[in-house]
Order: C-alpha cells, then sequence, then structure tokens
C-alpha cells in the first residue's frame, strides 16, 4: 500500500524555494513501514500528478534513506512488486473472509457459455407464432376457430351390436326397419324394430338385453321410454349409462311382464342427449 504521510509544501528562504513529501510504503504482510522523503522538485511535481496531494508542509529529506535517489516512478512502481495483497487483515476483515487469489467456484454454478447454450433453445420474450397452414402446424387463427366452432359432429347412420349377450334372441324386423343409431353433435337417435326368433319368457319387470350402443352415445343416466308393440301391446326400453339397451314389462294392460310371442313387432324409436 503506498500512501502520502506529509503533505507537499512550499517554503521560500534567500529567493530558494524548497519542495517536499514524505510517502509511505506499507508492507501489510509483515507490517512493515517504509518512509521516503522527496525534495527534488521535478519527483514531487510527479508524484503531484500521480496521487493529487498538495499542501504546504514542510518535511525534512532522509540523507541516510536506503531509497535516497530513486524516481516517484522507481518508487511507485517496483516497491509494490513484493507487497503480497493477500492481507492478514483489509480494513479489519480477517483473510478467512476473502477469496485466494487462485480459486475457481464449483459445479453448481452454470458458465456463460452453458447459459448461453440452454437459453439457445428457448423463445424469446417477446416473439410471434405463424397461423397453421394445410402442411403447417401452427396457432389458429380467429376465422378459422370461428369455422371450427361451427362444424357439426355427425358420426352417421351406424348399426349396433344386436344380442349383446348369448340369451339374447333378437334379429331386425326387417329391412325397412332395420336398427340404427346416429350422433349428431350432443343429440343420439335410435331407430327401427327388432323381433324375437323364440318366445321371450319375462315375469314381472325382468329385462333382457337387446343391444349394446358405443360409449360416446351413453347417456348420462338410465332411461325409461315406452314403447309400441304389436297390436295393443307396449313395453319399456331402459337404456342404462354404460350403453346397454333392455326391454321390460310387455303387456297389454292386463297384466305386467307377459311373454313376448316369437316374431312380435318391437320398435325401437327414441332421441336423447350425451
Amino acid at each position: 500500500m503506498v500512501s502520502i504521510e506529509s503533505k507537499i509544501y512550499n517554503k521560500s528562504s534567500d529567493n530558494e524555494t524548497i519542495i517536499g513529501a514524505t510517502i509511505i510504503l506499507y508492507n501489510d504482510v509483515n507490517n512493515e513501514i517504509t518512509r521516503v522523503n522527496v525534495v527534488d522538485e521535478q519527483e514531487v511535481n510527479n508524484l503531484k500528478s500521480k496521487l493529487n496531494v498538495i499542501d504546504e508542509t514542510y518535511i525534512k529529506y532522509n540523507e541516510n534513506s536506503h531509497l535516497k535517489g530513486r524516481t516517484i516512478d522507481d518508487i511507485l512502481n517496483n516497491s509494490l512488486q513484493n507487497i503480497d495483497i493477500n492481507a492478514t487483515k483489509l480494513s479489519g476483515t480477517p483473510k478467512s473472509s476473502f477469496s485466494q487469489v487462485g480459486h475457481d467456484h464449483d459445479d453448481r454454478y452454470y458458465t456463460e457459455s452453458e447459459i448461453t447454450s440452454k437459453l439457445s433453445g428457448k423463445a424469446n420474450s417477446v416473439h410471434t407464432h405463424n397461423s397453421a397452414t394445410n402442411t403447417d402446424d401452427g396457432f389458429m387463427s380467429s376465422s378459422d376457430k370461428n369455422k371450427l366452432d361451427n362444424i357439426v359432429y355427425d358420426s352417421g347412420w351406424q348399426r349396433p351390436i344386436l344380442n349383446p349377450i348369448a340369451q339374447s334372441v333378437f334379429v331386425e324386423y326387417d329391412k325397412a326397419r332395420s336398427v340404427r343409431y346416429r350422433r349428431k353433435n350432443s343429440i343420439v337417435q335410435i331407430i327401427g324394430a327388432v323381433k324375437p326368433t323364440a318366445k321371450i319368457v319375462l315375469s314381472g319387470a325382468q329385462t333382457i338385453p337387446v343391444l349394446k350402443l358405443p360409449s360416446d352415445c351413453c347417456p348420462p343416466q338410465d332411461l325409461v321410454i315406452l314403447q309400441q308393440g304389436t297390436d295393443s301391446f307396449r313395453f319399456v326400453m331402459i337404456i342404462n349409462r354404460d350403453g346397454m339397451v333392455y326391454i321390460s314389462r310387455y303387456t297389454n294392460n292386463t297384466s305386467i311382464g307377459q311373454n313376448i310371442p316369437q316374431g312380435a313387432w318391437l320398435n325401437l324409436n327414441c332421441t336423447y342427449m350425451v
């Protein structure tokens, strides 16, 4: 460390001007202090330009100084080369609080090149997206969104699974009344008629499966719908939430759960929402 202990002065004596200063060199490793007295006017002016110190204090020149005759540049440049900057204390703080001259950081920290590499795969905070085309992915335009909202989902007329379990004995009544279902948006419609290939013996509210609907046509809860049978006979068609469709309560108002004769006309016609 280099400092000025006394300040530059001007003194006139017998028309002779004397200018002087004392430089302090402090080695904070061994706590040695070296004072250098300078009286050469050119060297003091050089010191003033380097350290910007101006005042009027007289310091006697030390004839015995081992730095006698050395210039300010020599003192400032060379006297500091052997001073260890890893101080025992710096402004009262122990050296253990500071990093050593030769040190690095562990792998908890990313290097600049690593950060640059990771950010290269990210979008800028201000950026745009292209609209989708017939060949390239992208964001949908508002006009295309409106078109999409107006597109109607339509499954078209489909054939259900007849006789979904072994004891079912139903076939389509005839070609003119083939069984079909169709979903259009949230509306499902079932049309057609079936007939049993043999007499079905029913008792009370007993049910017998007739067909199975796909999962996207299942109602939110079980539905019970009155249907027309042969002549004055009626029955209920039950559509369960799992898509299974049953026939039950075949009757002509004399009793509930009468037997269904072979070849009886069983109309299946209903519309519901999913």
